[in-house]
């Protein structure tokens, strides 16, 4: 195939130049039209981040509004206080000593023949004290001696006054708390 230039170079250069110019043209129009739109979506963004703004400055007011009420302060002072005794009560609760096990050792540990008064054990001294009365001199001698025994009581101490009546003897005994009656929680 045979092309045939019937344009002048003058009339070429023109129309190259005018493509060209209508090429730019075009892509500053299609810019204009993109930067227009992406102007428009910034706005309306712009106005919904200050619409929401807005009302949470409001749900903030209303809260802050609530909060200072008189009823409400009331109320937190309450609560602070009841939180105050469950914390003291959960820490002495947790350095209580349970003397569960040592009173069911005396239980088991006391003949038939004996009746209990009064039973005193202290953490601090690491002492107990029980008074009562025995039927007979054996039965408190035996009831000694299974203290004695015990793991949880030691250096049982029962004074000459306790051997005096051989029958009917209102007792008095005390000692010491092992580490197994002070650590048994």
């Amino acid at each position: 195939m045979i092309t045939i230039n019937l344009l002048s170079s003058k009339e070429k250069k023109d129309i190259t130049f005018e493509k060209t110019n209508i090429s730019i043209i075009s892509s500053f129009v299609v810019l204009l039209i993109v930067s227009v739109l992406l102007s428009i979506v910034l706005y309306t963004i712009h106005d919904l981040q200050k619409e929401n703004l807005k009302a949470l400055s409001q749900q903030a007011a209303s809260v802050r509004q609530f909060l200072d009420k008189e009823e409400n302060k009331a109320m937190e002072e309450k609560v602070r206080k009841i939180n105050y005794y469950l914390i003291t009560i959960n820490k002495n609760e947790k350095e209580r000593t349970r003397f569960s096990k040592s009173l069911a050792e005396i239980a088991s540990l006391t003949p038939d023949k004996i009746r209990l008064f009064n039973i005193a054990l202290s953490k601090e001294e690491k002492k107990f004290e029980i008074s009562g009365n025995a039927k007979s001199r054996d039965s408190l001698l035996q009831f000694s001696e299974y203290l004695e025994k015990s793991e949880y009581f030691e250096n049982i101490e029962s004074p000459l006054s306790n051997l005096i009546s051989p029958t009917n003897i209102n007792f008095s005994l005390t000692g010491g708390l092992t580490e197994k009656a002070l650590t048994n929680r």
